[in-house]
C-alpha cells in the first residue's frame, strides 16, 4: 500500500514536471509536444533524449526506450492517433523514470534498461543499431532477450495514461469545441474523460 501511494505521488510529480517543462503554443502539433517533452528531459538531465516516430513491425510493441549511454532513444509508433502516441511516450518515459529510481528489473538486478530486461539486452540492441537505426531489428532482438514484468508494465501504462490525460486539451482540442470521433471517444473514455 505504501509503495503504491509513493508510486502514485511520484507519477503525478513527474507528469507535472514534464507538462510544465513542455512548451505548448496553441498551434503546436502532437509531435512538437512530444519533442518538447524530450527536449525538456535533455535540458534537465544533461543527456540527449531523442524521439523517433517509427512504424513498428506488426504484432510487436508500439514503443521502445533504450539508454545508449551517451544518449537515449524513445521510439513511438507513428501510425496511430496522437492521443495514443502520447500514452506510448508516457509509457516509455515511465520505464526511464523507474530506471533512474533504481527499481529492480524482472531479472532481479538493480535498475532497468527501459525494456524490462537486463543491461546486456540493451547493449546488444545498441550493437544491432550501430550507426543506423533499424527499429525492426532492435525490437526483435530486445523482445526476444528480455523478461516481461507485468507490474512494471502496469505502472508504465498508468503513467502513460496520466501524461496523455494532462496533455489532452492540446492533443484533441478543448472538450467543448472538438467533437471526438469514435476512436478518440473510446480513448477519452479509457482516460476517464
Amino acid at each position: 500500500m505504501w509503495d503504491e501511494m509513493m508510486t502514485s505521488r511520484t507519477m503525478k510529480r513527474h507528469r507535472d514536471e514534464l507538462f510544465a517543462g513542455a512548451l505548448r503554443p496553441v498551434d503546436q502539433t502532437t509531435h512538437d509536444l512530444m519533442r518538447s517533452v524530450c527536449a525538456h528531459l535533455t535540458e534537465t538531465d544533461g543527456r540527449p533524449v531523442r524521439l523517433l516516430l517509427e512504424s513498428f513491425p506488426p504484432e510487436t510493441v508500439s514503443g521502445l526506450w533504450i539508454d545508449l549511454g551517451d544518449h537515449e532513444v524513445v521510439a513511438v509508433e507513428k501510425n496511430t492517433l496522437p492521443l495514443h502516441q502520447m500514452v506510448i511516450l508516457g509509457h516509455e518515459l515511465w520505464h526511464r523514470k523507474e530506471a533512474s529510481l533504481g527499481r529492480r528489473d524482472a531479472n532481479g538486478t538493480e535498475g532497468t534498461d527501459g525494456t524490462g530486461g537486463s543491461d546486456r539486452a540493451v547493449a546488444a540492441a545498441a550493437r544491432v543499431l550501430g550507426d543506423r537505426w533499424n527499429l525492426g531489428d532492435a525490437v526483435s532482438y530486445v523482445s526476444a532477450r528480455t523478461d516481461y514484468d507485468l507490474e512494471e508494465e502496469r505502472r508504465a501504462e498508468r503513467f502513460g495514461r496520466l501524461l496523455a490525460a494532462k496533455f489532452l486539451p492540446f492533443l484533441v482540442g478543448a472538450r467543448s469545441s472538438t467533437p471526438p470521433d469514435a476512436m478518440v471517444g473510446r480513448i477519452r473514455a479509457a482516460l476517464g474523460r
